[in-house]
């Protein structure tokens, strides 16, 4: 399983491209303070590429209207839980993909300090199938 740290996507532009750019299908995680745009525009490709996504944050209800009955939805309270929650729904080939779609200022000082809370809940998977971990900030 490769795991994406996409922090730093907080546009639903940004989370366009970031699932343009993979090949393999994607455990979506985001949430966070919505900034606007339109979140249907992302629709052809949660359909394509995305077999579950992983809300957390004050945003759930916004992605819920947009994308319900598209793909699988869960919402968890927390960063952390939601890490652990699309790690247990991926398998081999697969990809968790952290590429909000939102600011961070809801639960997290900044974009930064929410990607590094990724890294260390995707390094507290321990032996849980990780594969990669790759950091769109380096």
């Amino acid at each position: 399983v490769l795991f994406v740290n996409d922090s730093k996507a907080t546009t639903v532009h940004a989370l366009q491209a970031a699932l343009s750019s993979f090949d393999r299908p994607i455990h979506l995680l985001a949430g966070g303070r919505y900034k606007g745009g339109d979140l249907r525009a992302a629709v052809g490709l949660i359909q394509r590429q995305v077999r579950s996504v992983t809300l957390f944050g004050e945003s759930r209800e916004i992605f819920v209207q947009a994308w319900e009955g598209i793909v699988p939805m869960h919402w968890l309270p927390n960063l952390e839980e939601a890490v652990v929650y699309a790690a247990g729904l991926a398998v081999p080939g697969d990809m968790v993909l952290l590429s909000p779609a939102t600011s961070s200022f809801d639960l997290f000082a900044n974009y930064a300090a929410r990607g590094e809370a990724f890294i260390r809940a995707v390094e507290g998977l321990g032996d849980k199938g990780i594969g990669e971990l790759r950091d769109s900030e380096k």
